[in-house]
């Protein structure tokens, strides 16, 4: 039987179904409801699983705006089988050093925030 699960992050929900057959094709989709109703669903997307996957993020990029001395927490949801590595890199590219502070699921907390932390943050999954 397909197992769902849901996995609640600090502002991120992430939706799991496990135990699916690998080759059969699958269909997702995804919609918001409240007591008003149901919204209008998202596109359709097909996938069938397979026993290894390739390392990717599972997120949208995106620009994050924060104010001087506030904290801000970007997720870094990965993907694949076996489950793969994640790392930081900074403004420059390079891997985040330790002064950075890296949450046991890979969130990255900047702050206080000031203009010598102002630039583009990417994880990469290998």
């Amino acid at each position: 039987e397909v197992q769902k699960e849901t996995v609640f992050g600090d502002k991120d929900l992430t939706y799991e179904v496990r135990r699916l057959k690998e080759f059969q094709r699958y269909e997702f989709w995804a919609s918001a409801s409240t007591s008003v109703g149901e919204g209008s669903s998202s596109t359709k997307v097909s996938q069938s699983p397979l026993s290894r996957v390739p390392a990717r993020i599972a997120g949208f990029s995106g620009k994050v705006v924060g104010v001087a001395g506030a904290t801000l927490s970007l997720s870094c949801h990965a993907v694949g089988l076996p489950a793969p590595s994640r790392i930081w890199r900074g403004p420059t590219g390079a891997p985040l050093s330790s002064d950075f502070r890296i949450l046991s699921e890979y969130n990255l907390v900047l702050g206080p925030l000031n203009s010598e932390l102002a630039g583009n943050y990417t994880c990469n999954a290998e």
